[in-house]
């Protein structure tokens, strides 16, 4: 939970929404919360008021407790934003790599290549491409832009992509080459991520079969018994 009183927390908070995506500034996201950190008990208290419920110690506590839920609800929100953001590149980038790959084999320029992917494959990646070419295009460098995709996505993939892209400029090394590698690398963290998961379900799913499954097994097999001992103790 990001500490919102002090201006360490005011700068992580502009980092969160920098990863989410437009279109909130940090100004406009406290005003949010302040909203709905009034709205939610507001509504809560005029439901009070229309039911004539008697206010007690408890109804207070709770209507205060429902302003820290309304203002940190547009956080939560926020958080879920920048996870769905972020597997979303995640997706997109072997499928965008592949393609400025033959873009680029076919003698396309880089930025050329960027350009297709942001046309073919919309989403995330391909938004942050079109915002980076139209930065290159106001005259910043291309190291800066591509960092700046960087540090918008927040995804290590992302980062890998574009130092080894900034090496290669440097080094005069084979933008063809780098992009290949960096997709077959790419393809196997991912196959990597799957395969973790896949290991995790069946702890995931050993809470509910223990929840939903062993009572009625419980009540399948002792259930007769319990049925026999009743009759006899009502013999």
């Amino acid at each position: 939970m990001i500490d919102l009183v002090s201006w360490d927390g005011l700068l992580a908070l502009g980092e969160l929404l920098t990863l989410a995506g437009p279109p909130f500034s940090v100004t406009g996201f406290l005003s949010l919360m302040v909203l709905t950190g009034v709205a939610v008990p507001g509504l809560v208290l005029a439901l009070m008021l229309m039911a004539n419920v008697s206010f007690t110690g408890i109804q207070l506590v709770v209507l205060l407790a429902l302003v820290a839920v309304g203002l940190y609800l547009p956080y939560f929100w926020l958080a879920r934003r920048v996870g769905q953001r972020q597997h979303a590149v995640i997706k997109s980038l072997p499928n965008a790599l592949d393609l400025i790959t033959t873009c680029v084999e076919a003698g396309l320029g880089l930025d050329s290549a960027f350009a297709k992917v942001a046309e073919r494959l919309p989403g995330p990646f391909g938004d942050e491409l079109s915002r980076a070419l139209r930065e290159m295009t106001l005259g910043r460098s291309r190291r800066e832009a591509l960092r700046e995709v960087g540090e918008r996505t927040g995804v290590t993939d992302v980062i890998t992509f574009v130092s080894a892209i900034i090496h290669a400029e440097t080094t005069g090394a084979s933008i063809a080459d780098v992009l290949r590698v960096q997709a077959d690398q790419m393809r196997t963290r991912r196959r990597q991520r799957v395969e973790q998961i896949a290991q995790k379900i069946p702890i995931w799913m050993t809470f509910p079969l223990v929840l939903f499954l062993l009572p009625s097994l419980f009540i399948a097999i002792l259930g007769p018994a319990a049925i026999q001992v009743m009759d006899s103790l009502a013999r």
